[in-house]
């Protein structure tokens, strides 16, 4: 069989995917990761081709009449003899179009702005989780009650308390006479209070000297709860993702899936995302080497891609039912894939991206002194601490001179 001389081919036009251009009135020449592969096929298979667009520019979907859009749409009305753009392979796709094999998987996940660093003046509780935090008040209070029963030591509960408190700020252990049993006691909790004072020295330290970033969204059920909350927006490629997700069984997803249908967070496939779309309360849905591209071609390295995965995409080329030559291009693309090209494509768009692109990194790690903002939580503490042992002082006076008076 004979391959076809001419072929009209629907796609979108995008950047670093499939992009078109045009040296002269008759003339173009395809770059990106797709127009290299369109370029690589048509030589290899002899044949000219003709670029049609779809009308919304959509990689293909079905509507509510029963009609389809996009790519998928050409190919079902006939328009088009193959389609070619990143387009994944579905089961409501493959009932209008027949799909050549993969040239590749590409996993759909989000990319969000990197969350502040927490903030020091507070830092002298963060040294520890709120469970550390809980056992160690508890080992506090129970050690000296255990202490009084065991060992039958005649001391006020309050002074055992403040001289346990004392051992874990590195004073010495509260041990009024030399017996095995009092020995074996105070061991185990010297042993617990060096643990447990040096491990917050050492956090403590290092949180002073090298801040961390708040908790970041790190997946999709994160992400729809802060768009729930109305913190967030999440902004998709229309046709990539959102029908699939009305039908999710998460329910998460559903209500991330409607809530982008309802607002019309919907970006242009044909366009590369601007910066100016991006905030700190934006979140983008695509493929993941997409958002690749885009974060390699920000001005910043303020943003952050997910390690979730909410589809993984076999993309391939689609022709019409009736295509005839549907093994003489599997053939082909077998081999594209088995040589790597198409990765060395996807490489070769991301470093050119890369290089291109100066990109400013935040210095958040600046290395200066500690300044009385980063130690204002003790600071406070410690005001705290005098007022209220004034009051007590005044407190005290107050009483005593009533019992003085009468």
């Amino acid at each position: 069989m004979i391959f076809p001389s001419n072929l009209i081919v629907a796609t979108v036009p995008q950047e670093y995917i499939m992009e078109i251009n045009q040296k002269y009135p008759d003339q173009i020449s395809l770059s990106g990761v797709d127009g290299k592969l369109l370029d690589i096929i048509s030589k290899a298979l002899h044949f000219q081709y003709i670029l049609k667009y779809p009308i919304d520019l959509g990689f293909g979907r079905k509507t509510e009449n029963g009609s389809w859009t996009g790519m998928v749409g050409m190919l079902h009305r006939g328009e088009a003899d193959i389609a070619l753009g990143q387009l994944g392979i579905t089961e409501e796709r493959s009932e209008v179009a027949d799909f050549i094999n993969p040239y590749t998987n590409q996993d759909e996940t989000f990319m969000i702005n990197k969350p502040g660093l927490l903030p020091t003046t507070w830092a002298v509780f963060l040294p520890f989780g709120i469970f550390i935090w809980i056992m160690v008040l508890t080992a506090l209070i129970l050690t000296p009650i255990v202490y009084k029963l065991l060992l039958n030591e005649n001391i006020s509960y309050l002074r055992l308390v403040l001289q346990f408190y004392g051992s874990l700020l590195g004073k010495s252990s509260p041990a009024n006479n030399n017996s095995l049993k009092t020995r074996t006691f105070i061991v185990f909790w010297s042993w617990f209070a060096l643990i447990i004072s040096n491990s917050y020295s050492a956090a403590l330290l290092s949180f002073l000297t090298l801040p961390i970033h708040q908790q970041a969204i790190k997946n999709f059920e994160e992400l729809s709860d802060a768009v729930k909350q109305g913190t967030h927006k999440c902004l998709a490629m229309e046709g990539l993702s959102v029908p699939d997700l009305h039908t999710a069984d998460q329910e998460y997803l559903k209500y991330l899936g409607e809530s982008i249908d309802k607002n019309g967070w919907y970006l242009d496939p044909s366009k590369m995302i601007n910066e100016n779309q991006l905030s700190d309360t934006t979140a983008i849905v695509d493929l993941r080497f997409m958002l690749q591209i885009l974060n390699a071609g920000l001005s910043s390295d303020s943003y952050m891609i997910s390690d979730d995965t909410l589809f993984s995409w076999k993309i391939a080329i689609a022709v019409r039912k009736d295509f005839c030559c549907k093994k003489m291009l599997n053939t082909v693309i077998n081999r594209v894939y088995g040589a790597g090209l198409f990765d060395k494509f996807l490489k070769d768009e991301w470093q050119k991206v890369k290089i291109s692109t100066t990109k400013i990194f935040s210095n958040d790690f600046e290395i200066k002194p500690l300044s009385i903002r980063d130690t204002a939580g003790p600071y406070i503490l410690l005001l705290m601490g005098y007022l209220f042992s004034s009051c007590i002082l005044i407190g005290e006076k107050i009483i005593a001179r009533l019992f003085k008076s009468k």
